[in-house]
């Protein structure tokens, strides 16, 4: 069987998306089996192992024009796209992310093959994030809602409202757009159970459906040499609003009162990198708390290895933070807020401790816990390595898959 995995940023980022990609078409180009995988992506940065096609007419397209889309993309995107189909014969499309979704959902229906598209955001209900913020997944909303959403999302972003009223055809159109072409695709993989449900909710058939956890990180834990000297907490992402770093921060500030050696490591960046270490600054906390910036796939590693264990302080519904698997995998234990599909694997006082969102005394206290008390760290640490080998690891996710895709082509060939 040949797939053909479509990820728009493979090589640029270390997201979700990407990374899964990177494993997907790994796992494919070493089974046992005949199968094969290449990917299509919009620009290859290095060389990868195994065959990745881009597309040269997006060469010079920011990352962030991408990432919303537009009709002149879609079509540079569908030419590209429908070439390599006609010179690989894919077997089956998996779409990773909505970037090149509706390019890619065109091309595959020109030549009859079937696509499968892995839901791991919201993006099916609105490109927008606003609305998450605000703790709502939107099936149904005005022209003029998305408006008022719009111009939010630009005063938070650039403290430039004013841009919405200009921008406002082409997102809008574009979001109409991704939402019409998501209904179109044949089979659907979501990354936990809350996603899934999310989904069906929007309309599709629940048949059309299935959960498929995110294969696991081919890490092992590390064990240290020499431990360091104080408490390290680790945490990662995007560096907005939606992601809970400010009140992680706030929540710091209580640990580092009773722990003053206490160091919290950040890594990523994002639109509220500049707020953050303002804030840091008025907690008086720039001795305690470090933004790492992007850092890369060894350093993250390394990261998890020296931590003593890991934080996801988000807000909004979470599909299924990939940092859980990482600290997991990497057999830290978890401090997680309880959204999303958060809870499917961070399991209170079993694999990790949950917080609700927002609860800056709650999280405080969760984190003086696993310092106050290694043996619970440890064996919750534990708990959570046995968890993600069982469910998430090369084996399963691989044959997950391959079930799948065997499904949608002997559907095609009757």
């Amino acid at each position: 069987m040949k797939v053909a995995i479509i990820a728009t940023f493979l090589g640029q980022k270390t997201s979700g998306a990407e990374i899964s990609s990177f494993l997907l078409a790994t796992s494919f180009n070493t089974s046992k089996e005949n199968d094969s995988a290449f990917v299509i992506t919009t620009k290859v940065t290095h060389k990868m192992p195994f065959r990745c096609y881009s597309v040269p007419s997006l060469k010079r397209v920011p990352n962030s024009v991408l990432l919303i889309g537009h009709r002149i993309i879609d079509t540079q995107m569908e030419k590209r796209i429908y070439s390599i189909f006609v010179k690989e014969k894919p077997d089956i499309v998996h779409i990773q992310d909505s970037s090149m979704m509706i390019a890619a959902i065109r091309a595959a229906r020109r030549l009859r093959i079937p696509t499968v598209f892995t839901v791991r955001d919201y993006r099916f209900s609105c490109n927008l994030s606003i609305p998450l913020e605000q703790g709502i997944i939107p099936f149904h909303y005005s022209k003029k809602t998305y408006k008022k959403w719009l111009y939010q999302s630009f005063v938070q972003g650039y403290n430039k409202g004013w841009i919405s009223t200009y921008t406002l055809p082409w997102f809008y159109t574009q979001n109409n757009r991704l939402l019409q072409y998501f209904k179109n695709i044949d089979y659907y993989v979501t990354v936990s159970d809350f996603v899934k449900n999310k989904v069906i909710e929007s309309g599709i058939e629940e048949d059309k459906v299935k959960t498929i956890k995110v294969q696991k990180e081919e890490w092992e834990p590390i064990s240290l040499k020499q431990a360091p000297k104080t408490i390290q907490i680790f945490t990662a992402g995007g560096l907005k609003k939606t992601k809970g770093f400010d009140y992680l921060i706030r929540s710091f500030r209580h640990v580092v009162d009773i722990y003053p050696h206490a160091q919290l490591r950040i890594a990523g960046d994002g639109s509220s990198r500049e707020a953050l270490g303002k804030l840091t600054q008025q907690l008086h906390l720039k001795h305690n708390v470090t933004f790492l910036g992007n850092i890369n796939h060894d350093t993250m590693k390394n990261e998890y290895a020296q931590s003593s264990f890991v934080i996801s302080p988000s807000l909004w519904p979470e599909p299924l933070t990939r940092i859980i698997f990482e600290s997991f995998t990497m057999k830290k234990t978890i401090v997680a807020t309880n959204v999303g599909g958060s809870a499917e694997l961070v399991i209170n006082g079993k694999t990790g401790l949950t917080v609700e969102a927002r609860d800056i005394n709650g999280m405080a206290n969760a984190i003086i816990k696993l310092i106050k008390e290694p043996n619970t760290r440890n064996k919750l640490a534990s708990s959570g390595h046995t968890l993600i080998t069982k469910v998430s690891n090369a084996s399963a996710v691989f044959q997950h898959h391959r079930n799948v895709y065997e499904k949608l082509v002997n559907i095609e060939k009757r």
